[in-house]
């Protein structure tokens, strides 16, 4: 049966998408503050992560590194991991290296 003529074949409209936490996050994140200094809220967070760490809050300094250097590497505990680290991560040949003498 047709649509009255004037009527939407969809009167609410295109259902709403459900939106993730990360979508929400960029969302808020890209406000900006009140105050005297406005700013974003993303650059309060990383000012305050900043100072966090320059007191000396560990999880803080990990959390900055770990964005800017990337998570630390595993340590060798012997020849052969080693030479199996540098195959995996460098992409050096071991037989390569200068000797030690």
């Amino acid at each position: 049966m047709p649509f009255p003529k004037g009527k939407s074949g969809n009167p609410t409209g295109r259902p709403r998408t459900h939106r993730t936490l990360a979508d929400l996050l960029r969302t808020v994140g890209n406000t900006r503050t009140k105050g005297d200094n406005p700013t974003t809220r993303k650059r309060a967070m990383a000012e305050t992560l900043w100072d966090l760490a320059i007191l000396g809050h560990v999880a803080a300094a990990r959390l900055i590194f770990a964005y800017l250097v990337g998570m630390p590497l595993p340590i060798a505990r012997d020849q052969a991991t080693l030479e199996q680290f540098v195959k995996t991560y460098v992409h050096i040949n071991p037989d390569d290296w200068p000797s030690d003498a």
